[in-house]
């Protein structure tokens, strides 16, 4: 007789396991559901399966799941939520049935205080509901987080690059759709251009989160694709030398090529179909994000001649703002003029309105309402959730008494319905994970985690100036950022792993 014991020290196969018990949940399910969800049953199972068998894929599908999870849900399960379910499932068992130890990190520690915070704001909200929404959403975020942990902090990096693939293919495509959408001028009228052009909305249904979820995944792209790029380089050396020895004996080194230069063509162009994405959505606020994580990132990557690019900085972006100006079609060079307008404190509740400053002013109105909202509850804020169910008691004018669903500013969004505790229990989660990866982006002596800490790095600092103008913590956006968050880490880890030397040194995370 085996004992219980013995039974799960051998090795289990998983899509085995899975296939077996996926067919009896469905045959017993099958007695209350509707046929018309056995299809979509039967996916889930087969998805379920297979990241199994391939647990990182639980994440990737998690991550993947973001562009599509307003379109439609049955029986009120969103793909989000489905994948959500499936990635759990694959966590319980690589925990439970394969024994893999739990993979985190000290820089999680402010990521919880911030959620606990968040709860203990609950008691204070007018909208219970709408805090207990929002903290889930968090909560997500949380878990997309230890997942990546969990499947990429000490995996092989083949996983690395697969799974940052998936972002970027993923990204493409709701770029792709987006962008031709946009061109073709399919939009409702508040999102006419010129012409027969309309703002890009993809499948997020507001230009601005589209742009948000697109400069979230453009830049892991970018880097791993110059990542490659470099990789081609020296494997085309490698194979002009194998060649020497005829086309037989050179077979190994020229698929290692053409693996490589085919990643770095669809890394590359998943980049720029992106950024094109980005362009069509004209949204002022992701282009400033872009430009500043484009900036900083590159910076980065220059490593020792940083001094020099910073002396001359100056210069090019006065010569790259003139030849903007004077190419670029009027529509988009006025889209850029505004920017300034943006930014400028002003009083919302006084200035006169017209059919140009009227989206600004509503910004700045709503920057002031949720301003107000922090003066009167500084500690512990209207309570997570909150800002909607509070913003009639401060809209600063009649025509912007209705509530556009957040502050258009992060920061003041977070004072306002978490007060100055969550602010700086935010900053310091976001803060950590930027720091860690600009220093393995200038210290790494491991080429793949540079490149790797650079596109966090970029999609990071895009995030948090793009925040200036929006909130780019809806829709799960925050599922893709906390990954970006874990990515840091991992790059670190990699880091370590490559070059003992530094193990302890650097022993940040």
């Amino acid at each position: 007789m085996i004992s219980a014991s013995v039974l799960f020290q051998r090795p289990i196969e998983r899509p085995t396991l899975i296939v077996g018990a996926g067919a009896s949940l469905l045959v017993v399910a099958s007695a209350w559901i509707s046929p018309l969800l056995m299809p979509i049953v039967a996916g889930i199972l087969l998805l379920a399966a297979i990241s199994l068998r391939h647990p990182w894929l639980g994440v990737a599908l998690l991550v993947a799941s973001v562009p599509i999870q307003q379109i439609g849900a049955v029986a009120g399960l969103t793909a989000t939520r489905a994948a959500l379910i499936i990635a759990l499932a694959t966590w319980a068992a690589a925990l439970l049935v394969q024994r893999e130890p739990v993979r985190g990190t000290r820089l999680m520690i402010p990521f919880l205080v911030l959620i606990v915070w968040m709860i203990a704001t609950i008691p204070v909200a007018r909208d219970p509901r709408a805090s207990g929404a929002e903290v889930f959403r968090w909560v997500i975020a949380l878990i997309a987080f230890m997942l990546a942990m969990q499947f990429l902090a000490d995996s092989p990096r083949r996983r690395l690059i697969l799974f940052i693939l998936v972002i970027a293919l993923v990204g493409a495509l709701e770029a792709m759709a987006g962008t031709v959408l946009g061109l073709i001028g399919f939009g409702p009228a508040s999102f006419a251009v010129a012409g027969s052009i309309s703002r890009a909305y993809g499948s997020f249904g507001r230009p601005n989160s589209f742009a948000g979820y697109l400069e979230i995944s453009l830049f892991p792209a970018l880097w791993l694709g110059v990542y490659m790029l470099t990789v081609s380089w020296s494997r085309a050396r490698r194979y002009r030398e194998a060649r020497l020895g005829g086309f037989a004996a050179s077979r190994s080194e020229r698929w290692e090529l053409a693996r490589a230069v085919a990643l770095a063509v669809v890394l590359g162009g998943s980049a720029g179909v992106m950024l094109l994405g980005v362009l069509i959505s004209f949204s002022r606020g992701a282009w400033v994000g872009v430009a500043a994580g484009l900036g900083i990132s590159g910076l980065l990557a220059l490593r020792r001649r940083i001094v020099i690019a910073l002396a001359l900085a100056p210069a090019a972006v006065l010569v790259l703002g003139l030849v903007v100006m004077t190419v670029a079609p009027t529509t988009l060079t006025g889209r850029l003029a505004s920017i300034a307008d943006e930014a400028r404190p002003f009083d919302a509740s006084s200035i006169p309105i017209t059919p140009d400053n009227f989206a600004v002013v509503e910004r700045m109105a709503h920057w002031q309402a949720g301003w107000h909202m922090f003066e009167d509850h500084p500690l512990t804020g209207v309570g997570i959730g909150n800002f909607n169910a509070r913003y009639p008691d401060y809209f600063v004018r009649t025509e912007f008494r209705f509530s556009q669903g957040h502050a258009h500013n992060y920061y003041i969004h977070t004072l306002a319905e978490t007060g100055i505790i969550g602010l700086i229990a935010y900053l310091t989660t976001a803060t950590g994970f930027l720091v860690l990866a600009v220093i393995v982006a200038l210290r790494s002596t491991d080429a793949m985690a540079r490149f790797v800490a650079l596109g966090s790095a970029g999609t990071m600092t895009a995030v948090y100036v793009h925040n200036v103008f929006e909130n780019l913590h809806v829709l799960n956006l925050g599922i893709l950022i906390s990954v970006t968050w874990a990515m840091s880490v991992v790059a670190h880890r990699m880091w370590r792993r490559s070059d003992p030397d530094v193990a302890d040194v650097h022993e940040i995370d």
